[in-house]
C-alpha cells in the first residue's frame, strides 16, 4: 500500500524533464504536461491550494500551468482539483525553490507567478524570501526574452524591499508597473479574478493588495 505523498519522478522526451506522480491509498493520479516544445509553460512558485496554477490553466488551456511547493498536502490539493476539472496542462513538483534549475532549462519559463509569500521578516531569513535577490537571479536564468513575473502580496514592507531589489542593475528589469492597492488600479484584470484563499482573508480584514509585473532585460551572464 502506498503512503500518501510518495512520489516518483522519470526523464521525460528530452531527457531532461522530471515528472512527478502523487499517490492516495485509494488511487493514483498521474498530471503531466504537454510536451511539444510550443506551449508556454508558467510556474507558480510556492503554489500554495494551487488557485493560480488550476485557474490559469482553465483559462488558457493551450499553456502549460507548473506549481511548485514544499508541502505535498498543497500539492495533493491542487493534483485533486487539475482531476476534477479536467485539466491536462497542470503538473506539480514537491521541491525547494533553490532547486528550481533541476526541473526547467534556461529560457523555458515564460512567466512566474509569486503570490503572498511568506515576508520572512527577520533579517537574517532574507536570502529565503521568494521575491528576494538570490532568487530573482534564478529566475532571470529561466526565462526568454520577454518573460513576465508577477507578484502579489498584502505585506507593504515585502512588497516595497522586492521594488528596490529590482532597482539591481545587474537585474536588467525592464516595463516595470506596480500599484499599492490592485482592487483600485487599471492592472486589476492582469490577475484575472482568481484569489488565493489568503487574499480573501486579507480582503476581508480591509488590507490592500500590493501587485507588480516586471520583465527581465537577457544578458550574456546571469549571476549565480
Amino acid at each position: 500500500m502506498f503512503n500518501r505523498w510518495q512520489e516518483k519522478s522519470w526523464n521525460g522526451s528530452d531527457g531532461m524533464r522530471k515528472l512527478i506522480i502523487y499517490f492516495s491509498l485509494k488511487k493514483i493520479i498521474i498530471l503531466s504536461i504537454k510536451d511539444d516544445g510550443t506551449n508556454i509553460s508558467t510556474t507558480r512558485v510556492g503554489c500554495g491550494r494551487a488557485e493560480y496554477a488550476t485557474g490559469l490553466a482553465a483559462l488558457f488551456p493551450e499553456n502549460n500551468y507548473i506549481g511548485l511547493d514544499i508541502k505535498g498536502a498543497r500539492l495533493w490539493k491542487g493534483s485533486l482539483l487539475s482531476v476534477e476539472q479536467g485539466l491536462n496542462n497542470t503538473a506539480f513538483i514537491r521541491t525547494k525553490l533553490q532547486n528550481l534549475e533541476d526541473f526547467f532549462t534556461p529560457s523555458e519559463v515564460k512567466g512566474i507567478w509569486i503570490t503572498f509569500p511568506d515576508p520572512k521578516p527577520r533579517e537574517s531569513e532574507a536570502k529565503l524570501r521568494l521575491s528576494g535577490m538570490r532568487f530573482m537571479n534564478i529566475y532571470k536564468r529561466l526565462m526568454p526574452e520577454g518573460g513576465k513575473i508577477y507578484f502579489k502580496t498584502d505585506n507593504i514592507i515585502l512588497f516595497d524591499h522586492t521594488l528596490e531589489v529590482l532597482t539591481e542593475t545587474s537585474l536588467g528589469v525592464t516595463n516595470l508597473v506596480y500599484t499599492h492597492d490592485l482592487y483600485q488600479s487599471e492592472l486589476l484584470a492582469e490577475h484575472y479574478g482568481i484569489q488565493t484563499t489568503y487574499e480573501k482573508t486579507y480582503l476581508k480584514l480591509g488590507e490592500k493588495i500590493n501587485y507588480l509585473r516586471f520583465e527581465f532585460q537577457k544578458t550574456d551572464t546571469v549571476d549565480s
